[in-house]
């Protein structure tokens, strides 16, 4: 094995209000040195709504109150929970090459 580089990351999970302000946000963050978003599904899917429970509701309700929460959209069966957009983003904050074997 040779180990190549090794980085420290950070991550931010955003909760964004709609579409418009999720794409915004994305330009921002990209400028501020974050990646695009990371959540994607099994078969590389970006990802971009969080379906809810009922207790993630409560919980929102609780620590977001102003998170928009959107309802599930009747003409569509892959959307049929509450919902809201979610991003994951990461930021190296150290990297560091090796050669180690």
């Amino acid at each position: 094995m040779i180990i190549h580089k090794q980085e420290l990351k950070e991550t931010i999970k955003v909760f964004h209000n709609s579409r418009e302000e999720m794409q915004k946000n994305l330009v921002k963050l990209k400028l501020d040195g974050w990646s695009g978003n990371t959540r994607v599904s099994v078969v590389g899917l970006v990802l971009v709504r969080q379906e809810l429970s009922n207790m993630d509701i409560e919980w929102l309700n609780e620590n977001h109150p102003d998170l928009t929460i959107h309802e599930p959209e009747t003409d569509n069966f892959l959307y049929s929970q509450p919902y809201v957009f979610y991003t994951e983003h990461e930021k190296i904050i150290k990297e560091e090459h090796k050669n180690v074997r």
